[in-house]
């Protein structure tokens, strides 16, 4: 299992924001909702040769929260459930998943995202369109990854306020990801049956390992 750390991690995670949520919902316990979203915006490799993600899904298998609560005691919590986020929607499933947190003040705060690895289906989805200039033709692209990574966050405070979900909202940015992809690389991708390109441990393989090198690049995480 792989460490990922968030709090030195731009090339996956463009922003890690903890704001209070508008939900007032008496009956909501404390703690934090996480919500995921991925960089929608096109990167221009050339013209044509243009890729961009627009959706995709993330599978989550657990997450701990440790902090140290101003004036109390330090808390732990490891939070088990396979909750599924999706990219285009920004919704997830099941829907109202709550990381139970005591309200309160927190300082030298730690989140880790653990991906789900139970099988061969892959945890992580991106799912988007690239142009090639050899035809000017529009593929569809899907990259999977399947692995039992740990995203981490650090930050010096935060706050959980009673009654009141915060929101922990993760920004994937998957063009850093594909930094280190070449033009010529993409423009000489294969193209499956369907007419798509797919990059997976099991095909065009060695984009895929540029990709997933591009994982562990990183830079600070921002809490708010």
């Amino acid at each position: 299992m792989n460490l990922i750390k968030l709090s030195t991690l731009v090339w996956i995670i463009g922003g890690f924001i903890l704001v209070s949520s508008c939900q007032k919902d008496e009956e909501q316990s404390s703690g934090i909702k996480l919500q995921f979203d991925i960089n929608k915006e096109v990167v221009s490799y050339r013209s044509p040769g243009d890729l961009q993600f627009t959706d995709g899904f993330i599978t989550i298998a657990e997450v701990v929260f440790d902090g140290d609560k101003v004036g109390g005691e330090s808390v732990s919590i490891s939070h088990e459930a396979i909750v599924v986020y999706d990219f285009g929607t920004g919704e997830s499933t099941p829907e109202n998943d709550v990381i139970n947190i005591p309200p309160g003040n927190y300082n030298d705060i730690y989140l880790g995202i653990e991906l789900l690895d139970e099988n061969d289906n892959p945890a992580l989805v991106l799912e988007g369109t690239y142009e090639k200039e050899a035809d000017g033709q529009v593929y569809p692209l899907r990259f999977e990854f399947n692995s039992g990574e740990v995203f981490e966050a650090e930050a010096s405070s935060g706050s959980v306020t009673p009654n009141t979900p915060a929101i922990a909202k993760i920004t994937f940015d998957p063009h850093e990801w594909f930094a280190g992809v070449s033009f010529n690389r993409l423009e000489n991708a294969s193209v499956n049956n369907d007419g798509v390109i797919v990059i997976s441990e099991t095909s065009n393989s060695a984009i895929f390992d540029l990709v997933a090198d591009g994982l562990d690049l990183s830079t600070e995480a921002v809490f708010q």
